[in-house]
């Protein structure tokens, strides 16, 4: 293909883009989780405080969506029973962190490894580590791969010219005055050899 013939991005510029996307990344989850805490700890003592309350919102501009900066309101009444269950919730969370330290390590050392898989490329295992350093190297290919491929070509041709061939037979078996009991038969199995020939057709495309 051209684009492996002809690299556009060099393979630092793509390393650099993928660390610059991964560090986005990880910045947006970083801010997601710390907004929503400081929503959810002040929303427990009665107001709602947002940082960038219009960040989501697709109906503004990019520049509307960091306008205002925060907002700082009391909360809605009626909310007391939610409250006191969210702090049962986040009382409990706490217990089970303390009481079982082993999981509550392994959840940080898998976090801890994550990050670190997202900056080695880890996660991309569709490609071997061979085929990454060689990204940017002009792949020609082998002479057992072009003679496999004309052999491919050849056959494709051959299979074609006999469909078209058996084609034309099986039209002139369908003009006026040809029609007949032995015809008709022969028509049968020259429409039954097309449809073989086109199987074994797409078969040789398919290799």
């Amino acid at each position: 293909p051209l684009h492996d013939a002809l690299p556009i991005w060099p393979h630092i510029l793509k390393v650099y883009l993928w660390y610059c996307s991964v560090t986005l990344l990880i910045i947006m989850i970083i801010f997601v989780i710390v907004r929503g805490a400081l929503f959810l700890g002040l929303w427990i003592l009665g107001y709602e405080f947002w940082i960038f309350p219009n960040l989501f919102d697709e109906s503004l501009s990019v520049i509307d969506s960091f306008k205002p900066a925060y907002s700082f309101e009391h909360g809605a009444p009626g909310q007391r029973y939610y409250r006191s269950a969210m702090i049962a919730s986040i009382a409990g969370l706490f217990v089970y962190c303390y009481n079982q330290p082993s999981d509550f390590d392994s959840f940080v050392a898998a976090q801890k490894d994550f990050v670190s898989d997202l900056y080695e490329g880890k996660l991309l295992a569709d490609t071997s580590q061979q085929a990454k350093d060689d990204i940017d190297k002009i792949r020609r290919p082998s002479f057992e791969e072009l003679a496999m491929e004309e052999e491919a070509e050849a056959q494709e041709r051959e299979a074609r010219s006999e469909i078209e061939k058996r084609h034309r037979i099986f039209s002139r078996s369908h003009e006026p005055g040809n029609a007949g009991a032995g015809t008709v038969t022969y028509a049968e199995d020259d429409e039954d050899a097309m449809l073989q020939l086109m199987d074994s057709m797409l078969d040789v495309h398919d290799e």
